[in-house]
């Protein structure tokens, strides 16, 4: 089965009659598009065709109508700017928090490095300098 068009736009898959009495209109020939219950089963007295070029032309032009438009283009470029001002608060915001980790991981450090040189050496110092460095690292 081909896909078909019916009147109001939407696709099918199917050539059947609607409840509603519609047709669906669908590729004729290579470059027709035609009322399906017309030419597969005369079923319909709609025997006019419109040529592919025509419909696929209307269409655009009523998508850039609709997707183009100022109203359309002033929105997508308001969402634009909203969207990026969002990702760069977010960016400084992270920005800050690391910046502040950063800090208080060098603040430990300095301290445990003040205590050794001051001669209070402690085994579990070792241990501490090893989660900092490990800290460090992972920023």
């Amino acid at each position: 089965m081909e896909a078909a068009l019916t009147l109001r736009g939407a696709f099918k898959q199917s050539s059947e009659q609607e409840s509603d009495g519609r047709y669906y209109y669908g590729i004729i020939t290579n470059d027709r598009y035609g009322c399906l219950g017309h030419f597969r089963k005369g079923a319909c007295a709609n025997g006019r065709t419109v040529r592919r070029d025509d419909i696929e032309r209307r269409v655009l032009a009523g998508l850039t109508d609709k997707l183009v438009s100022p109203e359309a283009v002033a929105a997508a470029v308001r969402a634009y700017a909203e969207e990026t001002n969002r990702l760069n608060h977010e960016r400084r915001a992270q920005a800050e928090a690391n910046r502040r980790a950063l800090e208080k991981i060098a603040r430990g450090i300095k301290g445990i490095m003040d205590a050794i040189e001051d001669g209070m050496y402690q085994p579990a110092m070792k241990a501490r300098m090893r989660e900092l460095a490990a800290s460090l690292a992972g920023c």
